[in-house]
């Protein structure tokens, strides 16, 4: 009680929340797998085995395609590395996060007891000079994390996460700030323009929905990591361009098969070159691609080394978008697009994972669904869009309930704190605001508002401030 009632007490009170969330949690971790052909395996040795086999697959087969296209480079002088652009990027790495094969965290350049960012800023322009990066940027640990949802054996129910020198990170953020400067993005790509969120793309499909009626839709619920999310935004620069080329719209959600994992390299120097950006800024990207392995840690162990030829790490500053959902007035038209954006994807070496696209309309007269490649797509009468879901007949009542259920679930996890009486009042007050509530309101400024829907949320308020 008394840590509570410093001027840190409230910083102390989430530490304290997630450490009682985590003695809440059941410590015994399962590590069986099942491999190839869906048998489990419980021996330790042929279960790391087994991970390293699936993410060195992941990691270097690629899709056929046909030859990636060649882009003229642009050619011209590129300024060295300066002390502001290190400073800018250190104010932007987060502190307290794992760190990667040279165990060398973001709080250590931090610190203000000396000039890091001086010295940051001589290393960095000495690598490129040298064109040459520290062994230890092109390792990785990969942390399979399951998405809690499918099988926790199934390989493919997990996210892997690539922890990597911190160092390499801030290098990136610098890269990425020159990239951005030279790179135009349209305003649709909501989760690389300043000012714009997922909630924006949200509301755009909700006025879709809304708007026109009847309307045709596609979309999908894919995870991150496989391809969670289309609309290919590669180290900055957009696929978007090429995509559209294909005749396909920029507003919509299928998917692609493993689309983070499979992303080929040449594609990402080819869209970088199509956006204009200077060869030497590529330079800088592709020494970090020089020779990347990494280990698998899983419960069962630590795996052998394994290359990575193909896709990008996961997390990385320069990510790319994978979200997307198609919207057309005609039946007919959406068809002809899908079509269109699948071959355009085929051509750069990316796949679009039909069995797992869905199809919708608000058409209640429309009882068939469309086809890509011959493939007859699943139709739904509901589909996940950045965690808020999108129905036919636009009925919030699927987006209100798993809302709720979604807020309920958090407040239990924090019940160690909120049902604490020896926490005041005021700091319990500020954990239910920042962490119970948010998770119920989300997208809720999407929502076309009834009294029906008011009275649940302030009946579940109510019983949890109780």
């Amino acid at each position: 009680q008394r840590k509570t009632e410093t001027r840190d007490g409230e910083r102390y009170l989430y530490r304290l929340a997630k450490a009682r969330c985590r003695q809440a949690e059941d410590t015994e971790k399962f590590f069986g797998i099942k491999d190839e052909n869906g048998h489990l395996l419980m021996d330790r040795k042929r279960a790391v085995k087994r991970w390293h086999d699936y993410f060195e697959e992941i990691s270097n087969v690629e899709f056929a395609h046909p030859a990636i296209p060649f882009a003229s480079p642009v050619y011209g002088p590129v300024q060295k590395i300066t002390v502001s652009e290190t400073e800018a990027a250190l104010r932007k790495m987060k502190s307290g996060k794992a760190t990667g094969p040279d165990d060398l965290p973001a709080d250590l350049w931090k610190s203000k007891g000396w000039c890091p960012a001086d010295w940051l800023t001589e290393f960095f322009n000495q690598l490129l000079a040298e064109k040459k990066v520290p062994e230890s940027w092109q390792q990785s640990t990969t942390i399979p994390i399951w998405k809690k949802k499918g099988s926790p054996a199934d390989c493919a129910s997990s996210r892997p996460i690539r922890l990597l020198s911190h160092t390499m990170k801030i290098f990136e953020r610098i890269v990425d700030r020159r990239i951005r400067d030279v790179v135009q993005l349209s305003t649709n790509q909501c989760g690389f323009v300043s000012g714009c969120g997922t909630v924006d793309a949200i509301h755009a499909g909700a006025v879709v929905r809304i708007a026109a009626w009847p309307k045709e839709v596609i979309g999908n619920a894919m995870p991150p990591c496989e391809g969670r999310r289309p609309g290919h935004l590669v180290l900055g620069a957009s696929l978007a361009s090429p995509l559209s080329e294909g005749g396909v719209s920029n507003d919509s959600p299928p998917i692609h098969a493993k689309a983070f994992d499979r992303v080929l390299r040449e594609v990402i120097w080819y869209a970088l070159r199509q956006h204009g950006v200077p060869e030497e800024l590529i330079e800088r990207v592709h020494i970090l691609y020089s020779c990347p392995w990494s280990r698998v840690r899983a419960p069962a162990g630590t795996s052998m080394e394994l290359l990575i030829s193909v896709g990008m790490a996961a997390p990385w500053t320069l990510l790319y978008a994978d979200d997307v959902m198609l919207a057309c007035e005609d039946k007919t038209e959406l068809e002809r697009e899908a079509q269109a954006w699948c071959d355009r994807l085929a051509l750069f070496g990316l796949k679009l994972n039909v069995k797992k696209t869905e199809y919708l309309t608000t058409d209640v007269n429309e009882h068939r669904s469309i086809k890509i490649n011959g493939t007859e797509l699943s139709r739904v009468t509901s589909f996940k869009y950045l965690g808020s879901t999108i129905t036919s007949d636009g009925s919030l009542k699927l987006e209100v309930n798993p809302r709720v259920s979604t807020a309920w679930s958090k407040w239990r996890s924090l019940s160690g704190v909120l049902c604490d009486r020896t926490i005041p009042e005021h700091l319990k007050s500020k954990v239910y605001r920042t962490v119970v509530r948010p998770v119920a309101k989300y997208g809720a400024e999407c929502w076309p508002v009834t009294k029906e829907i008011e009275s649940r949320l302030s009946v579940m308020e109510t019983k949890m401030l109780r």
